[in-house]
């Protein structure tokens, strides 16, 4: 017997069923809309890399930054590693990968509840992309990437930082010492965990202990309740 089979009808019911297909989503913590996803992906790149190599598994950090949709529905992701890492192998010969995306996260207390005290859980929001790598030998394109980067990261600036302010030889060393790679992505999988099966008193109170607690991912996770419950009011319990 599976644990769901041993769980209690109730607690069933309030911790939905399970959407996912690779990524454990249970129904009512779904994101799984390809805007949200990389609209997410675009304000948070900065993702995990995995991939198996001759029987190693290679996790590497390293942004990823979107770069077309694809007629058959799937995406194609820009990013780059450091020739020296072990990975860089396992890109060069395109290898399968995911990449897994962590956006802010945050404990919940049961004193924050007011009607069903409950137990305590965490809250986050988490993207998955499976896919292929290929290899971006030229080094055009390795540096067309690198430009794409920092384009994405100094887009607030005043003055953006460009790959022209540095010198030419330091440029050129760093584009001898990188892999730059596209991601072919096939699935797209996300959870945002932000208690929609509680209570609107309750989730009134979760907000206003996530912001007391003062810490970024609490005030993050705190704010994006807020515009979940002004997007969709209602009891979800």
């Amino acid at each position: 017997m599976s644990d769901d089979d041993r769980m209690p009808d109730k607690l069933r019911e309030r911790l939905g069923s399970s959407d996912g297909r690779h990524l454990f989503v249970p129904s009512h913590f779904d994101f799984s809309d390809p805007r949200g996803i990389l609209d997410f992906i675009h304000h948070t790149p900065l993702a995990q890399i995995v991939c198996r190599h001759r029987g190693e598994i290679r996790i590497t950090a390293t942004p990823l930054l979107h770069e077309t949709a694809l007629d058959d529905g799937g995406h194609i992701f820009i990013g780059h590693l450091a020739r020296r890492n072990p990975q860089s192998r396992a890109i060069r010969e395109g290898a399968d990968g995911t990449a897994v995306i962590q956006g802010p996260d945050a404990y919940i207390s049961p004193r924050w509840n007011v009607e069903n005290p409950g137990l305590p859980t965490w809250s986050y929001v988490d993207v998955q992309l499976r896919g292929r790598f290929e290899p971006l030998e030229d080094e055009a394109d390795r540096r067309w990437v690198l430009d794409r980067t920092i384009a994405h990261m100094e887009r607030h600036a005043d003055r953006p930082w460009h790959l022209d302010d540095a010198p030419p030889e330091l440029v050129a060393t760093l584009l001898r010492h990188i892999v730059a790679f596209r991601f072919r992505v096939h699935d797209m999988q996300g959870v945002q965990r932000l208690n929609q099966n509680r209570k609107p008193v309750d989730k009134q109170g979760i907000v206003a202990g996530l912001l007391s607690c003062g810490d970024p991912g609490s005030t993050r996770i705190a704010a994006l309740m807020a515009a979940a419950m002004t997007d969709q009011p209602g009891d979800r319990d």
